[in-house]
């Protein structure tokens, strides 16, 4: 249950990053600016608060779940999922061109 949150953490966060700053990156592709430089620079922005967010939800619950003695291997799954659903909401928010999409689309994506 704790991954499923996770990954939701992660699409989330990242959904409408790209739908909100579409006249930004209108103004950098009339500069002829690197669309990859603000592409990465969203990624580790989204990836340094996503880390943050799994950290603390991990360290909230993991007195409850009754893993107490697995150390890092309790942490390993917590980290890739939700960076890899980082990836997915920033395809997501380039692709559609309304929020209400954006977000009922979310739960579609995190049933299967």
């Amino acid at each position: 249950m704790a991954l499923i949150v996770a990954l939701f953490l992660g699409l989330t966060i990242s959904a409408e990053e790209i739908f909100r700053d579409r006249k930004i990156l209108k103004r950098e592709r009339f500069l002829n600016l690197s669309r990859s430089s603000y592409l990465v620079s969203k990624i580790v922005i989204l990836v340094y608060h996503i880390g943050h967010s799994v950290i603390s939800f991990c360290s909230c619950g993991k007195p409850y779940d009754g893993y107490n003695h697995m150390g890092l291997f309790y942490w390993l799954p917590y980290f890739p999922q939700p960076h890899l659903q980082i990836c997915l909401g920033l395809n997501i928010s380039a692709s559609f061109n309304s929020a209400v999409t954006i977000y009922i689309l979310i739960p579609l994506i995190m049933i299967p």
